[in-house]
């Protein structure tokens, strides 16, 4: 196990683990990591978009039973992490509530890379393979998902795939205990956990193992309830709701396979640069106007020659990987993942456009499989060297843009709060508030929201 390969032995594998020492030092790295991206949010308060329009508000005027059982209808899922933080950011006060949902989001990047950094698994049993992951879960996210508890649900449903591929045969009755508690908080948080519910279930049927049953009859409950919670809102509560899953169209698939595909191992810059768009015009439309006139179409609706053949050589590796690895019946728990998060997460996305937040647990986990790749002592040098070109792709085109999209915004939360203390009709503006996207709310005795304009 010097090289960290997988090895199976009947249906175990044998893990080697880094030292406490060693996992230590890699905790306080990504401790560090998390607050660099965006320092200065640490001790400057702000509510960021939904927490602050919806959950704070709302728990600010309502009893915590009512509170914790609210289900916002234009999501269509039940939030309780999201009322939760909401609830929690009541009990400080007003002047420092943001500061509830700032930490808790801290806490929520933390934990995928907590369960990475003490697990067991042989997908990342050893330090290398732990740092490489870890990475992935801070680097993958965008700007808009930093620090806050708007998308607590996508870093609790990638906990949960984490869980996934534990081994719990030797695990303390507290990691047991913890682990359950995850998964049934995250299933009750969103809908994006419930999609791994097949996986769970496969795996507890393969093991026959208490826990791994366990594990995922407690999936499958909250799936249950997601799912009747769904239903309820589009018949009785909100009808778009159902636009997550019933307003597909193929444009929107370029979109789902730029946000799946592109960014995480070209960036934005990449697509938009004046380099590429030169060479678009230089080496395709002017050395090949025949060709170009057969597929002006094509070309336009995939953006240009050289988006399309990026993104093909990154889906025909992603392919490649994923049907090596899910005819493996001990690699096939990460690609089945991998299929359930892209397939449904892109369905159940807002106007089933796609986006970014929509592919970062996709992204985590072609991260593993591309790890498991590389380690595997079985591959040739070419596989590997794919392998290794790919992660170190997907890694520094997320580290050059980590700090990026996280800038300062205006306006400052106590200065707002001032004003509203001196008039209660104002209108409390809060983060995003630039351009067309103006998020604000009214706090008043009978709650007020003001709807903002959303980016979809």
């Amino acid at each position: 196990m010097s090289n960290g390969s997988l090895i199976n032995h009947g249906d175990t594998y044998i893990c080697a683990q880094p030292t406490l020492w060693q996992r230590s030092f890699l905790f306080i790295f990504i401790c560090f990591l998390i607050a660099y991206r965006q320092p200065a949010v640490l001790t400057e308060q702000r509510f960021w978009a939904e927490e602050g329009t919806y959950f704070f508000p709302y728990a600010l005027s309502h009893g915590w039973f009512d509170t914790v059982i609210h289900v916002v209808p234009l999501f269509g899922f039940y939030s309780l992490a999201h009322n939760i933080a909401g609830l929690f950011a009541t009990l400080v006060p007003l002047e420092q509530a943001p500061f509830v949902t700032t930490y808790l989001g801290f806490l929520s990047h933390l934990l995928p890379c907590c369960i990475v950094i003490v697990g067991n698994s042989p997908f990342w049993n050893t330090l290398p393979k732990k740092t490489l992951i870890c990475l992935g879960i801070l680097l993958f996210p965008f700007g808009r998902m930093w620090l806050n508890t708007t998308y607590v649900h996508f870093t609790l449903a990638l906990s949960v795939f984490l869980i996934l591929l534990e081994e719990m045969e030797h695990s303390s009755r507290l990691i047991k205990n913890l682990y359950r508690t995850i998964i049934l908080i995250a299933g009750l948080s969103g809908a994006v956990s419930c999609f791994l519910t097949p996986v769970y279930l496969l795996k507890a049927w393969r093991s026959r193992r208490k826990e791994n049953i366990l594990q995922a009859s407690l999936l499958a409950f909250v799936s249950a309830v997601q799912v009747a919670v769904f239903m309820y809102t589009i018949t009785k509560l909100d009808p778009n709701a159902q636009t997550r899953f019933l307003s597909f169209g193929y444009d929107k698939l370029w979109s789902i396979i730029y946000f799946q595909f592109g960014i995480p191992f070209f960036g934005v810059p990449y697509f938009n640069s004046e380099i590429i768009k030169s060479l678009d015009f230089r080496a395709f439309y002017m050395a090949f106007p025949k060709v170009y006139s057969y597929l002006g179409r094509a070309m336009v609706l995939s953006n240009g020659p050289v988006y399309l053949v990026s993104l093909s050589m990154v889906i025909a590796y992603a392919l490649f990987v994923f049907i090596k690895q899910i005819r493996d019946k001990f690699l096939q728990l990460p690609a089945i993942s991998f299929l359930l998060m892209f397939v449904l997460s892109s369905a159940g996305s807002m106007n089933m456009r796609g986006g970014q937040r929509y592919a970062y647990i996709p992204c985590v986990i072609m991260l593993v499989m591309f790890l498991t790749e590389f380690y595997n002592e079985h591959n040739g040098v070419l596989r590997k060297s794919l392998a290794a070109l790919f992660i170190t792709l997907m890694l520094l085109s997320n580290s050059y843009g980590y700090r990026k999209g996280t800038e300062i915004c205006t306006p400052k939360w106590v200065d707002e709060i001032r004003i509203w203390q001196k008039d209660h009709n104002y209108k409390i503006k809060i983060w995003p508030y630039y351009y067309e996207e103006r998020w604000e709310i009214m706090l008043t005795s009978k709650l007020e929201v003001s709807q903002p304009e959303r980016k979809l």
